[in-house]
């Protein structure tokens, strides 16, 4: 254990830390921080974000048949509201409109006819402001309601849909369609975990490079393969890499975790993905457990990062070699991190078990190389 703790603590040297530090704090500026700062996203994201958190504070985590009732009241009060405020505004006189039906009418005619300059002006200027709140809550709660309407008519574009119909008549079963939970928060976590793992898995990579590539640069290997004992010593440095990964991720993790609190998302934990106003999955699973989910595939891509970084450091000779082998290699990890593994992982639109596949495709190959280099390791001769 001494011998493992030492090799840690190799890697864990305050210039490797200040630059895992350093490295991370760029990448959250470059791809991370905006899901943070800039979240809700404008309009109509802010009202999404307003009026579906209502919603959970008003029916719990779903919504059935006689809240949506409650719902469209809800609605036809937001109606009577904007009505008032239109027949008393000047502004809004001038251009003909004294009702929100008027106001419809004219955006329709100013978009599909000949352009209102003046209505666009002075709508856009209204918009901007506090009055206009009610223009953009309207619309999101008409959105909620045509979505709600036609939860149950599922058309996958470009797919089989008889293949997806089991699917998606259990889901229809199982009412998950009436939860609630807004593409807005599902789709700003997606990008927000899809960054935060490729940030993990390149630190990993520049963390775990110089495992072997120090002993072998300053030919130290001559001492260990002298020795029974020092042969075993490349398992030792395998386990010491793994236990690296592993903390690196967790700090890493928590970290942004801390930092994602901010987007105040706690009340939608409960839902069911698979919400109307959301897309479609395979498994059902609250907003939660498919946290948990991508968590569990991070770590999982951590593994298999730190495995290929280690073997590729102990089959390179020169940091510039070592750079070149993991590039590439750092392109597919990302692509395929970006791309599939933490990208809506379990969405209909994959096939089912994807996922599942790819982890095992990493397994056959990292797990037989790291077997096979070290069993070379007892019988590798030394070179000079």
């Amino acid at each position: 254990m001494k011998i493992i703790i030492n090799e840690m603590k190799k890697l864990f040297n305050l210039k490797m830390i200040c630059l895992l530090f350093l490295g991370s704090i760029i990448f959250y500026e470059l791809f991370i921080s905006f899901e943070i700062d800039y979240f809700p996203n404008g309009r109509p994201n802010l009202d999404v974000y307003n009026v579906t958190v209502q919603m959970l504070h008003d029916y719990g985590k779903e919504m059935d048949e006689v809240e949506f009732e409650q719902f469209k009241n809800q609605y036809e009060e937001k109606i009577r509201q904007t009505d008032d405020f239109l027949s008393q505004n000047v502004d809004f006189n001038n251009v003909s409109i004294y009702s929100y039906e008027d106001y419809i009418r004219v955006e329709e005619q100013s978009f599909f006819e000949q352009r209102n300059e003046a209505f666009e002006t002075m709508k856009w200027d209204y918009l901007n402001r506090k009055e206009g709140t009610c223009f953009w809550e309207l619309q999101t709660m008409e959105w909620i309601i045509s979505t709600y309407e036609g939860r149950d008519n599922y058309y996958f574009e470009g797919l089989n849909e008889q293949k997806f119909n089991k699917r998606v008549n259990e889901i229809i079963e199982h009412n998950a369609n009436e939860s609630i939970l807004p593409s807005t928060i599902f789709n700003n976590y997606n990008d927000f975990i899809m960054y935060v793992g490729v940030c993990i898995a390149v630190g990993i990579m520049f963390m775990l490079t110089p495992l072997y590539l120090k002993d072998r640069t300053g030919k130290v290997e001559y001492l260990q393969y002298s020795s029974k004992h020092g042969r075993r010593l490349c398992k030792s440095k395998v386990i010491a890499g793994l236990m690296s990964a592993f903390i690196i991720t967790t700090v890493e993790l928590l970290i942004y975790f801390i930092v994602y609190r901010g987007n105040q998302t706690s009340m939608f934990m409960e839902s069911n993905i698979n919400s109307a106003l959301n897309h479609s999955f395979w498994f059902d699973l609250t907003f939660f457990q498919y946290i948990v989910c991508t968590v569990i595939s991070i770590y999982m891509i951590s593994i298999f990062v730190a495995l290929i970084s280690m073997f590729v450091s102990r089959k390179v000779n020169s940091y510039v070699t070592g750079i070149g082998a993991l590039v590439p290699t750092v392109f597919i990890v990302c692509g395929l991190t970006a791309g599939v593994l933490l990208n809506f992982i379990f969405s209909i639109y994959w096939p089912k078990y994807l996922v599942f596949g790819i982890y095992v495709v990493f397994l056959v190959i990292t797990v037989p190389c790291m077997v096979w280099m070290l069993r070379k390791e007892r019988v590798i001769d030394i070179k000079g």
